[in-house]
């Protein structure tokens, strides 16, 4: 798991390794070059919605740009045969992560399991 200082470290750490030039990333994610440019100096930080396009031009998790956490699932993922994912994990919380985990579920209307799916797709794609 790589934990970079920044999110503009980040980015153009996947830039460079995936040999694309800041007009490039910018328009795979449709963002002006301008602001990638001010994302990568430090600048500007991008919001959500815009870190998410991002993220998805360099093909990598959001949590991974927004956080500098690089989830590795190679060994929890199974894909059936109609290409659906699914992914398996355990999670250990502490008893006050899992009550405000509870918490936040009935916040947002949702049951304890689909709360924790939403954080996880969110973690991985971002908000949409």
């Amino acid at each position: 798991m790589t934990n970079n200082d920044t999110i503009a470290k980040r980015i153009i750490e996947m830039r460079a390794e995936r040999g694309m030039s800041q007009s490039e990333l910018a328009a795979a994610s449709e963002v002006a070059p301008a602001q990638i440019s001010r994302y990568e100096s430090g600048k500007n930080i991008p919001r959500a919605n815009v870190l998410s396009k991002i993220a998805k031009a360099l093909n990598v998790p959001y949590a991974y740009l927004a956080y500098g956490i690089m989830p590795d699932f190679s060994n929890s993922v199974k894909v059936n045969e109609d290409g659906v994912a699914t992914l398996s994990l355990d999670l250990d919380l502490d008893e006050d992560t899992l009550e405000k985990a509870k918490a936040m579920a009935r916040l947002k209307g949702m049951t304890l399991d689909e709360y924790i799916r939403w954080i996880v797709k969110f973690g991985l794609i971002g908000p949409h």
